[in-house]
């Protein structure tokens, strides 16, 4: 079990507007071919929108300082294909390191494969949560 933390389902917002400015960022890095920035602002949507989900279905947001603990709380959604997803938030996880640590470059192959997968999941994600408009 994750360390989670209660907090109030309102509050999903906060993090559903941290999501959209990470994607916004990718979005603008992507088009600058800032490859890492992308791949960083990526990998920081992908977790801010699980974090607004999480919040807004169970009023709980993952405390454990291992990224990866948040799809203990995800997979707790009961909608079609949550593994598939899971899966999906795992992948772009898994390349956390190699954009922030590791000695070789990060280039545009890279970071296109963390761009698709966020785009796929972030608009996945704002079809469970209400329209902010």
């Amino acid at each position: 079990m994750t360390r989670a933390r209660k907090i109030e389902k309102s509050r999903y917002k906060i993090y559903l507007d941290k999501a959209d400015e990470f994607f916004c960022l990718m979005k603008y890095a992507q088009g600058q071919n800032l490859w890492i920035g992308a791949g960083l602002n990526g990998i920081h949507c992908a977790i801010s929108a699980c974090d607004a989900l999480t919040a807004f279905y169970f009023g709980e947001r993952s405390l454990s300082s291992r990224h990866e603990d948040v799809v203990i709380l995800l997979r707790r959604m009961d909608v079609e294909n949550i593994e598939s997803k899971v899966n999906q938030v795992l992948s772009i996880l898994s390349l956390k390191n190699l954009v922030e640590y590791e000695d070789r470059e990060f280039r545009e192959n890279d970071a296109l494969k963390i761009i698709i997968q966020v785009e796929r999941f972030y608009t996945w994600v704002k079809r469970f949560l209400p329209d902010q408009r």
